[in-house]
């Protein structure tokens, strides 16, 4: 078999896993706009084996041939495009079973399709993707693999259109719901290309960027200064269980329908798993996918929260919500590297600490002072305030202590 055989043979088998695997189950096919319909991955299978067939592949020489393989996945992404469309549900949108019957049985949300479809078709897509109508959600099955895959759906997308349908300008933008919804975070973060349309689907986005990615937008300027996302997380986000102190907060203020959706919506954004189970109730779901993310990641700055715990069965190390996480002292970047082994046990958490002798040096009203030295280092002393009804008033005054601390420190911004 030549070189170019063998580099033929691994495109196919990497365009027949990527279809299979990540992109959407359902999808519409929107070329043409009068007759609309729901295909599965068969069909976008066959269209775009076409593309690849007619792809120039040039023989390569026995050391080019992995450099080229390297490539393939980027070639196979870039040949299978489809738009997805982020909105705010409505009480009138198309579902699944909706699809191919007469249009005015819903006729403002056949509209919302109609228009974003052939916005999609008009910039070149032949397949369009909504969540409202292309999942089966009387299957339990496919429901979780959506829920599941959701993020990645959205990164793999070509185009993400935003529709803003509160929206008439930019100067009104910031007060549109979908700023404000639970499942439009990851919807807004995974894309690499988004654009923003209104009410009327005008489009607000800058049309001069449309072979960049998404750099300098003016609505994406906006976005970021109502949802608090630094830009650059906006132009390059990369899922991770990393800084989970900072991304929870931007998960702290959005409302869900369902409460088990706070924790399913977040799971791409940390690149964690779990499966969905609605009912479970929102601490349990939460607490699984807190769980799922110090497993993953170890990053200390999951432990970076104040106030109520969540109602977990073996432990109070877990945070109530992602609003546990709001107005906590920012975590050194240097810190944002170290990992830390973490886990769930049945006795609770279990977590690696420095233990550190401490000496009970004061006491005083309201609290004592502890002091602790290491070596020729000078002394350092340490102020524990009392709380209301808990401290050591109930705890036998002695004379040793130890101070657990964890690999993490504060940063030294004055204003942070």
């Amino acid at each position: 078999m030549s070189t170019l055989d063998t580099l033929r043979n691994h495109v196919r088998q990497e365009f027949e896993s990527y279809v299979n695997n990540h992109i959407p189950i359902r999808i519409i096919q929107c070329d043409d706009t009068r007759r609309l319909k729901l295909v599965g991955r068969r069909e976008v299978r066959e269209y775009f084996q076409r593309h690849l067939d007619q792809l120039e592949l040039g023989e390569p020489a026995g050391a080019e041939l992995h450099a080229q393989r390297a490539h393939v996945k980027d070639l196979v992404r870039k040949t299978v495009r489809y738009a997805i469309l982020s909105h705010r549900w409505s009480d009138h949108e198309v579902t699944f079973h909706d699809f191919g019957r007469i249009w005015f049985f819903k006729p403002a949300g056949w509209t919302k399709v109609a228009r974003f479809c052939a916005e999609a078709a008009r910039q070149g897509m032949r397949f369009a993707w909504i969540d409202t109508c292309c999942i089966d959600k009387a299957s339990s099955a496919e429901l979780d693999e959506s829920i599941r895959s959701m993020f990645k759906w959205y990164r793999n997308s070509a185009l993400c259109i935003i529709h803003l349908s509160q929206t008439a300008s930019l100067d009104d933008m910031a007060g549109d719901d979908w700023f404000r919804r639970g499942w439009t975070l990851q919807e807004l973060l995974a894309p690499e290309k988004v654009q923003f349309f209104n009410r009327s689907w005008d489009r607000k986005s800058d049309k001069s960027q449309d072979d960049e990615r998404r750099v300098t937008d003016i609505a994406l300027c906006v976005a970021s200064e109502v949802t608090g996302i630094p830009l650059e997380d906006l132009e390059r986000f990369h899922p991770s269980p990393r800084y989970v102190d900072k991304r929870m907060k931007w998960a702290a203020n959005r409302e869900v329908t369902r409460v088990e959706d706070v924790a399913y919506s977040l799971m791409g954004i940390f690149n964690v798993s779990i499966s969905a189970a609605y009912g479970e109730g929102f601490d349990r779901a939460f607490c699984r996918l807190v769980e799922a993310i110090m497993i993953s990641g170890g990053d200390p700055s999951i432990l970076n929260w104040a106030g109520h715990s969540a109602q977990h069965f073996t432990t109070r190390c877990m945070p109530a919500s992602p609003a546990s996480y709001l107005n906590q002292p920012k975590i050194h970047p240097s810190a944002y590297g170290l990992q830390a082994d973490m886990a769930l046990t049945s006795k609770g958490l279990r977590h690696s600490i420095v233990i550190i002798p401490l000496i009970l040096s004061k006491v005083r009203e309201g609290g004592y002072t502890f002091s602790f030295t290491n070596g020729s280092l000078p002394m350092v002393e340490l102020n524990v305030k009392l709380l209301e009804n808990i401290g050591l008033r109930s705890i036998r005054v002695m004379r040793s202590y130890a101070f657990g601390a964890t690999i993490y420190t504060l940063t030294k911004d004055p204003h942070s």
